[in-house]
């Protein structure tokens, strides 16, 4: 009875979208949506302003991860942005690596900004703590 509930919930999570348990290579819905949920809370912790929620959204073991923090940083105390994230679809995937491409929006409260939203792929990793942000690159900037 168990194993009927835990199928249900999971036909529920996922929209009754088909599930290939063979295919052992590719990440489960779950942790598919584990991952867009972070960027969706680093972009929360842009918005914010917390710095150290911005960093444990980031992988530990990521070469651009000081300089993530110093241009967030940055970003924070000169434009006070607000930050969106819509039309999330995945690009690619492999066991503990995903590509996430979305539409990432920003409105600041100071100065000005030539853009106000951007098109953008992340790549994730799953680490020790979960999923973390490895690199991002903007493919587009839309006025």
């Amino acid at each position: 009875m168990k194993a009927i509930a835990f199928v249900s919930s999971l036909c529920l999570l996922t929209a009754c979208e088909r599930v290939d348990f063979a295919r052992r290579n590719e990440l489960s819905l779950v942790e598919r949506n584990a991952a867009v949920e972070t960027l969706r809370r680093n972009a929360a912790a842009l918005n914010a302003g917390d710095l150290d929620a911005l960093e444990r959204t980031i992988d530990e073991n990521s070469p651009v991860l000081e300089e993530a923090m110093q241009s967030a940083e940055a970003m924070i105390v000169r434009f006070g942005p607000t930050v969106g994230i819509r039309d999330v679809r995945l690009v690619s995937e492999k066991r503990g690596e995903l590509v996430l491409g979305y539409v990432q929006t920003i409105a600041v409260k100071r100065g000005h900004m030539p853009f106000s939203a951007a098109q953008v792929e992340t790549t994730l990793v799953r680490g020790r703590n979960g999923w973390g942000i490895s690199s991002t690159r903007v493919l587009s900037l839309k006025p």
